[in-house]
């Protein structure tokens, strides 16, 4: 093994390649001027010396007789009037930082340097990361699952392998006021959830074995739609502005057996007789129950799962319209649309008909004052959702899913989560003066949506999801989109703008790529 000894001073730095080398194959180490280290660079390369004010040891992979590893001594003082035994190695092909003395040894009979720096110290280059094409960004190699992110990490030039749609904490959402009688404001998801991604009431490992599957989702300053609720008298048809929510639905593969599903919701409302903006916040799970092959045609068995049977077809006649069910495209039809072309990664595909498009209906079972048929979720809110790009399609032969294009190949990578319709209950059991009012209430239900009256809970776990009321009035608020159920306009809560029945998709991957960055469980 051979040595650069550099000024006879004592060592105040330690060069541990066992260290660095896991880190880089050549490792760069500044050591002060006016001392001196001992160094051996690992698999037979030669130390390269730079001196200036600093001196810059840098290992360069250059061929070596082998020899057996011994211990560096750091602290040993080198003899000035002893020079080296060897010619140190200049690679011409190392360029040298413009910015640091290039006064290096070049002969053997080169006085050794004196403890007495002559150099001014200098400021190290700092290395910026070379710009990488968008095709090119890798896999990001970290990944916090409590945190929200897209499918591109622009500040560190890498992508993510899913994607969680809208930021629930842009600003526009957070600074959006959310009770007129306060001024108060929407603020961080995490001040109700617990966390961006998920919420503290979630199943036990949801977030570890499924994680890929919750959606994020908002919308602001909606119109005063209720579609499908004007059955219900005027004054009791109060408004629905805003909402936010995390919803788990992954791919059927995934969730598809699965009849209860968990979700946060934060919604704006707008008493109709007195214009008063007030909040609720709610959470828990959802009933799914039926499953639709088609949609509203066909209640379907799924291997598996813990959906109700399908009932009798005279029975079936009349609940297909009612929630709660979960509805899929059949393999058939997903077959012969990725046959037809209609399923291609451009914009041609962008705005097609549902039934180009390989895509699921969901309805969580609706309020009590809606009729909660199956009475298991939620007793407080109510929604419907669409997922316009499924990954995943039902097949009858075998009465489990199929997913369409498992390589990422074609427009169905589950990106285009669209809620249409929500409704919540303000319950009398909240109005504590009797005056029809909800002024602030701050309490907690189990995960259907069962006040707790007893004071059973105490702090947020899986059966004690806060509840928040402020200023709202006892009754239901609703927002329903009208048919088609795509409205001509929606402002995001990102501020993203959509028109003309335009579905929103998330999938980012550059148009270039034959395959989407978003894989496919």
């Amino acid at each position: 093994m051979k040595f650069f000894r550099f000024m006879s001073i004592t060592v105040l730095v330690l060069l541990t390649f066992g260290i660095a080398q896991a880190q880089a194959r050549n490792p760069i180490v500044i050591v002060p001027a006016g001392q001196s280290v001992d160094v051996v660079c690992g698999d037979n390369s030669i130390a390269n010396v730079i001196q200036s004010s600093v001196i810059t040891i840098q290992c360069s992979m250059i061929s070596l007789p082998s020899a057996t590893p011994t211990s560096v001594s750091t602290n040993t003082p080198v003899p000035t009037d002893i020079p080296p035994t060897d010619t140190p190695i200049v690679p011409t092909s190392t360029p040298i930082p413009t910015d640091i003395a290039t006064d290096t040894p070049t002969a053997t009979n080169v006085p050794a340097a004196t403890d007495t720096p002559t150099l001014q110290p200098t400021i190290a280059p700092t290395n910026t990361p070379a710009v990488i094409a968008l095709e090119n960004y890798p896999l990001c190699p970290f990944h916090d699952a409590n945190i929200w992110h897209s499918l591109i990490d622009s500040t560190n030039q890498c992508h993510y392998n899913h994607t969680h749609d809208v930021n629930p904490n842009a600003p526009q959402t957070t600074n959006y006021v959310v009770n007129s009688a306060t001024g108060k404001t929407w603020g961080n998801i995490e001040d109700f959830t617990g966390k961006q991604i998920g919420y503290i009431w979630q199943t036990t490992g949801e977030n570890v074995m499924k994680h890929e599957g919750y959606h994020v989702t908002s919308a602001l300053d909606l119109p005063c739609d209720q579609q499908n609720y004007l059955y219900l008298p005027e004054s009791k048809r109060n408004c629905i502005l805003a909402f936010r929510g995390i919803f788990h639905a992954a791919n059927a593969t995934v969730d598809g057996p699965s009849r209860f599903h968990s979700y946060s919701l934060e919604i704006v409302a707008k008493d109709r007789t007195t214009g008063k903006i007030g909040y609720m916040a709610t959470g828990g799970i959802g009933d799914t129950d039926d499953a639709h092959s088609p949609y509203k045609t066909t209640c379907v068995t799924i291997l598996g799962s813990n959906r109700s049977p399908c009932p009798s077809a005279s029975v079936w006649a009349n609940q297909l319209n009612n929630p709660p069910y979960w509805a899929f495209t059949t393999i058939s039809q997903a077959s012969a649309n990725l046959s037809g072309g209609y399923l291609c990664r451009d914009v041609r595909c962008e705005s097609l008909p549902s039934n180009r498009m390989v895509w699921e209906n969901i309805s969580m079972d609706r309020t009590d004052s809606l009729g909660n048929r199956m009475g298991s979720a939620n007793h407080i809110a109510h929604v419907n959702a669409r997922q316009y790009s499924a990954s995943a399609a039902y097949n009858p032969a075998t009465q489990s899913f199929v997913t369409v294009c498992p390589d990422g190949s074609c427009r169905s990578t589950g990106d285009s989560f669209f809620v249409y319709a929500v409704a919540v209950d303000v319950p009398a059991y909240l109005d504590a003066d009797k005056n029809g009012w909800v002024e602030s209430y701050h309490g907690y239900t189990d995960r259907a949506g069962n006040i707790d009256k007893v004071g059973r809970c105490t702090a947020v776990d899986v059966e004690c999801v806060p509840l928040i009321v402020e200023n709202m009035r006892v009754g239901t608020y609703v927002y329903d989109s009208k048919a088609p159920f795509l409205p001509p306009m929606r402002v995001w809560g990102d501020g993203v703008v959509t028109n003309v029945e335009q579905v929103r998709y998330f999938d980012t991957t550059p148009k270039t790529l034959p395959k989407s960055w978003i894989a496919i469980k």
